[in-house]
């Protein structure tokens, strides 16, 4: 229900308008957009992952340094976890040395993660608690965290894209990533407002399905 709404609104274009009416149905303007081939509300424009999110890859400690590993408390996710769409635990740690002495970097609450290669190329999770990863994984930061819901199910709609990425390094893989584009409105501020409601809306499907089960 989450990614049909998702997809309402910023696939078809359906989010409410100024007066609570589905956009797009209620004869809302849209324009050509060139970058993305497609019509998108007027307003909007074509924005890049790496132009409203921070992004990072992980690191893998030297697995022959037992001190990098043996009795670690900072929890490191592999892309294989990736296969739960919220991550909520993991049973792999490593040392405040063996995070010092890799590119692996802590991410924090509501980081979206992103597989890059690997059985579980494409997968896209959110993590629940500050953790880092292997390199395997990708962690995308917004730069407003009103964005993540979207952020998160935008990247969940690129699973195929990134299935084609997935032969590459990981270096390309995450440039593949950080380089498509999705369409926003050209104003922060009303991106903000709107993927706001979305965030409210999901939380009241959630806290409904709750109820129900």
């Amino acid at each position: 229900m989450a990614k049909q709404l998702y997809d309402y609104w910023f696939v078809q274009f359906d989010f409410p308008n100024e007066e609570g009416k589905p956009y797009k149905s209620s004869g809302g303007a849209m324009v050509w957009n060139e970058k993305l081939k497609r019509e998108i509300p007027q307003g909007w424009t074509a924005a890049k992952i790496k132009d409203v999110a921070q992004t990072y890859s992980g690191g893998t400690p030297t697995s022959t340094n037992s001190e990098y590993y043996d009795g670690g408390d900072i929890p490191w996710i592999n892309s294989g976890e990736l296969n739960n769409p919220i991550i909520t635990s993991t049973t792999n740690y490593i040392t405040e040395e063996g995070l010092n002495n890799s590119s692996a970097k802590l991410y924090p609450q509501d980081t979206v993660l992103v597989a890059l290669y690997g059985a579980t190329a494409g997968k896209v999770s959110l993590l629940s608690f500050e953790a880092c990863s292997n390199q395997a994984v990708c962690g995308v930061i917004p730069q407003n965290k009103i964005m993540t819901t979207y952020i998160r199910y935008y990247l969940s709609s690129l699973y195929e894209h990134f299935i084609t990425l997935s032969s590459g390094s990981a270096r390309d893989n995450k440039f593949g990533l950080t380089s498509a584009f999705t369409a926003a409105p050209r104003h922060s501020s009303n991106c903000v407002w709107l993927c706001a409601r979305l965030a409210r809306k999901l939380s009241f499907i959630c806290l409904l399905h709750q109820t129900l089960v």
